[in-house]
């Protein structure tokens, strides 16, 4: 056999894309690849087989063929969703409600993200949810980089649930696609396949389906890609690749775009060095401008999500005083090694990955760096700021990258960074597999790949998942049509109050109407839409009504009359108050028209320019001297690893007001609780806010719940006052006070 390679790649050899020993090698000057030729003496071909076997025999041919392999495998890894994607979601079986309200978000997400940018793009961070405060859209993940996937289908059905559904199918070629591209640069196509599949499609990954928004990873490995042909050529259309590459993967999600920053830190050394020949002043200009031109749109759309973390309503993981449970060592490091164990390439992977580490791999050394850096620093970054290693937590990098990198203390799932050892794994199968295959006459290393893959998927321990019938255009509520029409642009009010995940439906459906909607659900829920239904839960009395229009621009309330109960039910059989207007019933569903007058303007405590907390206490640090007390006044008989309830009260013994919930909960005053150990360190830490004002020589009870950790022994807690600007009340006199707890 003659083989034909391509030396764009800069050090191909025979070996490496799999020629036979009686082979010899031609160069095209174009991309890296093998293309297969008849050996000397062989019988001529008819002059259409000869133009078939050339067209096959194209770049641009196997590409097609594995973006077909890998959107018909999509189909089989997603049924029997493709069947019924018009009109469903999925929902994994066993998971908790909060998944469903999370594909709702998800779905409202982009469905307003295209809303916004055809109707007011200077207005797509005053989404339509929680009314009235503002940005609510950077309460979560803003998406942007699905609408180019997601928006075709959308505007030409106006069907959400299929739109979605669609991106969620489309993920799995383009991310297969792209992941083949880049093991291109060193392997030929049949091996090159190998990597594709395996990063697209593997068990974490099919647990990300209802959290699709971590499915979109096929920046990844393009980033990497047109950074690397960069380096090579110089190429112009390779940095504006690169640049294209990057900012639709960190406008994808936060998760992605975080896991493209810290690859890129570990990944582009190599490349430097790779080509550290090449490496002159266009080079060097125009890879920090592609990055630059990228990273621009990033941090300008990061600007909302700032503003609401320096007035309290995002966190800072890095603070132990808020530690999700992603965080928490133990379980940090146990989905670490759950992924590696069962969640990854799986058995045939690692074998493939193990023949590309045994030696002699100096022809691939390059690759193989890559892919082992991938590897590592993926795993690293994944246990966050405090590896569990032996019983014990040990200092990671993590910590340091939570100092220097702007926004990463916002994390809570470090763990789904392992997105990058992932596409190091991929990348050393398929160098495994290239090293195999060669020993393979040409024409079986297609059949040998396809069987190889066929046995991998059917090996794969997946979880199951089950269809969720979804209203679409076709059905939704009439109460939804009818304020669609006439609503007018005014704010909605749905009653009774719901919990989360029914809270996530109704925003999907106001989808169907784009109406301002006091509730809403995210993963930083606001205190505002809390306190609104407050109020109107005890509509329709007269005195509700007023509180609820002097607190907020209400124009309609739709009223669920199914899920009443018998008592509340028969308070809306009774003569209404004025302003509060019926107008139409559907069914079960009522519409309301709000006419009442304010008769003592409070909203603007509801705005962003809010000077006052929702009780009217003023916003700031609380003023020396802040005379007071904390304590304890009883908790619950937890057990080791049980959770553990303190009832805290907190006495205002000024003549000022202090600051309970607020619009932003900068200077809303919070209680600090930290379990102490035997030694006097915090073994666990949290906070609860206030749920009112503390009026002058009054008292107020908070509610704070803690985990007991497993050890036994002595422990204490320390009750402390704090504001999240402006720190402890230590420093105007309410010092911190320590209670022995006396537990089982």
């Amino acid at each position: 056999m003659r083989t034909e390679v391509g030396a764009a790649g800069g050090s191909t050899v025979a070996a490496e894309n799999g020629a036979s020993d009686n082979g010899r090698l031609a160069e095209s000057g174009t991309e890296t690849h093998a293309r297969w030729l008849p050996p000397s003496g062989a019988r001529a071909a008819s002059p259409s087989t000869a133009r078939i076997r050339a067209a096959l025999r194209h770049p641009s041919a196997s590409y097609l063929a594995v973006t077909i392999a890998y959107a018909a495998i999509a189909v089989w890894w997603l049924w029997p969703l493709p069947s019924a994607w018009r009109d469903h979601m999925p929902a994994i079986e066993g998971d908790s409600p909060l998944s469903g309200a999370d594909w709702y978000l998800i779905v409202w997400s982009l469905a307003w993200d295209v809303h916004a940018l055809l109707t007011s793009p200077l207005s797509l961070f005053d989404a339509n949810s929680f009314f009235p405060t503002r940005w609510s859209l950077a309460y979560s993940e803003h998406f942007l980089g699905y609408v180019p996937f997601f928006a075709p289908t959308y505007l030409a059905t106006g069907n959400p649930i299929l739109a979605t559904n669609v991106l969620v199918f489309l993920t799995y070629p383009l991310c297969g696609l792209a992941a083949y591209a880049l093991a291109r640069r060193w392997v030929d196509a049949p091996a090159a396949a190998i990597a594709g599949f395996l990063y697209a499609f593997y068990p974490r990954r099919a647990q990300s389906i209802i959290h699709f928004h971590q499915l979109g990873t096929f920046g990844l490995p393009l980033a990497i890609l047109f950074a690397d042909r960069w380096l090579e050529r110089a190429r112009s259309r390779d940095a504006w690749a690169l640049a294209a590459a990057v900012a639709t993967q960190c406008l994808c999600s936060f998760y992605l775009g975080y896991a493209l920053v810290l690859s890129y830190g570990a990944v582009l050394p190599a490349l430097l060095w790779r080509w550290r020949t090449r490496i002159d002043r266009r080079r060097s200009i125009g890879l920090a401008l592609a990055l630059a031109g990228a990273l621009a749109p990033v941090v300008l759309l990061g600007a909302p999500y700032l503003l609401l973390r320096a007035r309290g309503l995002i966190p800072r993981y890095d603070e132990r005083a808020i530690q999700a449970l992603g965080l928490v060592p133990y379980f940090a490091s146990k989905g670490v090694s759950d992924f590696f164990r069962n969640d990854s390439v799986g058995p045939f992977g690692y074998a493939l990955a193990l023949a590309a580490l045994l030696p002699p791999w100096r022809e691939r050394r390059g690759a193989t760096l890559i892919a082992i850096v991938l590897v590592a620093w993926g795993a690293v970054v994944a246990y966050g700021p405090e590896p569990y290693v032996w019983d014990r937590t040990v200092w990671s990098p993590y910590r340091v990258l939570l100092r220097i990198v702007p926004g990463l203390s916002a994390i809570r799932l470090p763990s789904r960074f392992l997105v990058i050892a992932q596409l190091g794994l991929a990348l050393l199968a398929a160098l495994g597999a290239a090293r195999l295959l060669a020993r393979a006459p040409a024409r079986a290393r297609w059949p040998a790949v396809a069987a190889l893959l066929a046995l991998v998927a059917w090996a794969m321990p997946l979880h199951p998942f089950h269809l969720r019938a979804e209203v679409t255009p076709e059905n939704v509520p009439d109460a939804y049509r009818w304020l669609a029409r006439y609503g007018g642009g005014r704010a909605v009010l749905e009653l009774p109050p719901a919990a989360f995940a029914p809270a996530a439906r109704r925003m999907y459906l106001s989808t169907y109407h784009h109406l301002p909607i006091v509730e809403g659900y995210s993963g930083y829920t606001p205190p505002t839409p809390y306190f609104i239904q407050n109020i109107a839960g005890r509509l329709p009395s007269d005195a509700s009504l007023q509180e609820l229009v002097d607190f907020v621009d209400v124009g309609w309330v739709l009223l669920h009359g199914d899920e009443l109960g018998p008592v509340r039910r028969a308070a809306w059989t009774r003569p209404l108050p004025a302003g509060l207007v019926p107008i139409a019933t559907f069914g079960s569903d009522r519409v309301f028209r709000v006419t009442r007058p304010v008769a003592d303007d409070r909203r603007s405590r509801l705005t962003s320019a809010a000077t006052e907390s929702f009780g009217g206490a003023p916003l700031g640090p609380v003023a020396s001297p802040c005379a007071g007390a904390l304590s304890l006044v009883k908790w619950s008989d937890a057990k080791p690893g049980q959770r553990l309830d303190l009832a805290v009260d907190v006495r205002n013994d000024t003549a000022t007001a202090w600051p309970g919930p607020a619009v932003y909960p900068a200077h809303s005053l919070a209680v600090r609780a930290s379990l102490l150990g035997p030694d006097g360190s915090p073994a666990a830490v949290t906070e609860a806010r206030l749920p009112s004002d503390v009026a002058p020589h009054a008292t107020v009870r908070a509610n704070v719940v803690l985990h007991r950790p497993w050890r036994r022994g002595p422990l204490a807690v320390r009750l402390e006052l704090f504001q999240r600007e402006g720190g402890s009340l230590a420093r105007c006199g309410l010092a911190p006070v320590d209670v022995p707890l006396a537990l089982p």
